[in-house]
């Protein structure tokens, strides 16, 4: 079937790309994958591209997505994780994000015009409710998965180092998303969804 020739094709693609960044690893020295494993699969132009793409996405969406205004947390965690792996943090001085390889002045200007670590971390707190969890979005009800995407999300954007990453975990009210959890756990240890 189409779906079958498809997938057959996928994979062969994945391979060639596996293959050819275990190339680049072996010729640079460095037979183990590093961190950014992903970024090694592609050039540098196919690297600023999705660079490019994910850090437009951090700015505001177009309207064609209200759909997904419940998910916008997750969208944060999509993004800033994608960035992570090619190689693109929040730098702890500037608050601006930086690559961490040799980027052209283009890429440099698309990240200096996206919205400050400081920006993101008023986002995402926002998104904490009363009731301690945090919703898709600002106003939108507790869920446990989202209140993952949401640590997540200050984790990877709090920064690279312990102490950075302490800092961005600072804005969650810790006392009132630990009665969120345990109101969730059921009597056998695993927890339930939302309210």
């Amino acid at each position: 079937t189409a779906s079958q020739v498809e997938t057959e094709d996928l994979r062969e693609v994945a391979v060639e790309l596996l293959e050819d960044g275990r190339r680049r690893r072996a010729e640079a020295g460095s037979p183990s994958p590093s961190p950014s494993a992903v970024a090694d699969c592609l050039s540098l132009e196919e690297r600023e591209a999705h660079v490019r793409f994910l850090a437009s996405g951090l700015r505001q969406l177009k309207s064609g997505f209200v759909s997904l205004d419940a998910s916008r947390l997750w969208l944060l965690f999509w993004i800033v994780h994608g960035l992570e792996l090619l190689g693109v943090a929040y730098d702890g001085e500037t608050g601006l994000l930086e690559a961490d390889f040799p980027a052209s002045d283009r890429l440099r200007a698309v990240l200096h015009r996206a919205p400050s670590k400081q920006a993101c971390l008023d986002f995402v707190a926002s998104c904490q409710n009363n009731s301690g969890g945090f919703g898709g979005g600002p106003q939108q009800l507790s869920h446990v998965a989202t209140t993952y995407a949401a640590v997540a999300s200050l984790l990877i954007i709090g920064g690279r180092n312990e102490s950075e990453k302490e800092a961005g975990l600072a804005v969650v009210d810790r006392a009132s998303a630990l009665v969120f959890l345990k109101r969730l756990q059921v009597k056998e240890g695993p927890y339930r969804g939302a309210f």
